[in-house]
C-alpha cells in the first residue's frame, strides 16, 4: 500500500501507525479511537518541525 514512500525514514512512525490502525485485530478489539489519536499526533509532529524533516 504505502511501499513507495514507507523507505524514508521520517515517515516510518506515521506509516506503522497507519497500518497499525487498518489491522483487523485492532478493528475487532475496538481500539481504532486510541490508535487514530496516535496518528493525528504523529502527523502533527511532522507538521510542526521543518519540511522535509531532518531525521
Amino acid at each position: 500500500m504505502l511501499s513507495s514512500i514507507s523507505g524514508e525514514v521520517w515517515l516510518r512512525p506515521l506509516v506503522d501507525k497507519t497500518d497499525a490502525y487498518n489491522d483487523w485485530a485492532a478493528v475487532r478489539r475496538g481500539d481504532r479511537d486510541q490508535l487514530a489519536e496516535a496518528i493525528v499526533e504523529e502527523a502533527g509532529r511532522l507538521l510542526a518541525g521543518p519540511w522535509p524533516p531532518l531525521d
